[in-house]
């Protein structure tokens, strides 16, 4: 395989995409998300069994998705950044800071996938499953279930 002067700009461009949807989430700015770092038909695919999880289509719903994270006291560090011209394996540390007894501490992989310079879709994987549920269960509780089958109902959806 042979490495390219194009190669090589893909590649820290893509890293750079990356450490910048870090940045825009740690300073609670996500309007670049969705006019500059996300394509408009991105899919976020979120793991587990809880009221975050599932897949999120589009900037909306993915900015939605952040700032409930961010909501919930959620901070991340990078910890390791590779990437090729077509996708960027990202590794952090996600914790929370709120002191009643839900923290989490643990470590997250993103695998994005990245066309003409925005995240076409991420996939998210953590350390320990079990304690992400526990900890965003706790963090976003669901209304009562008749308050959610009367919103079904009325043709607006669940929340």
């Amino acid at each position: 395989m042979t490495i390219t002067d194009d190669s090589i700009r893909s590649k820290a461009a893509n890293v750079a995409l990356v450490r910048r949807f870090f940045a825009c989430f740690a300073e609670r700015d996500l309007v670049p998300l969705s006019t500059e770092i996300l394509a408009p038909d991105v899919v976020w695919h979120v793991p587990g069994r809880h009221p975050l999880a599932g897949t999120h289509h589009g900037p909306e719903q993915v900015v939605a998705f952040f700032t409930e994270l961010a909501r919930s006291g959620f901070q991340a560090e990078i910890l390791f950044l590779q990437a090729d011209e077509h996708r960027v394996v990202e590794v952090h540390r996600g914790w929370s800071g709120r002191q009643d007894g839900t923290d989490i501490d643990l470590t997250w992989v993103l695998v994005f996938d990245v066309e003409n310079g925005r995240v076409v879709q991420a996939r998210n994987f953590v350390s320990d499953q079990a304690a992400a549920d526990t900890f965003f269960s706790a963090a976003y509780q669901l209304a009562p279930l008749p308050a959610r089958l009367a919103v079904a109902h009325s043709g607006k959806g669940l929340r």
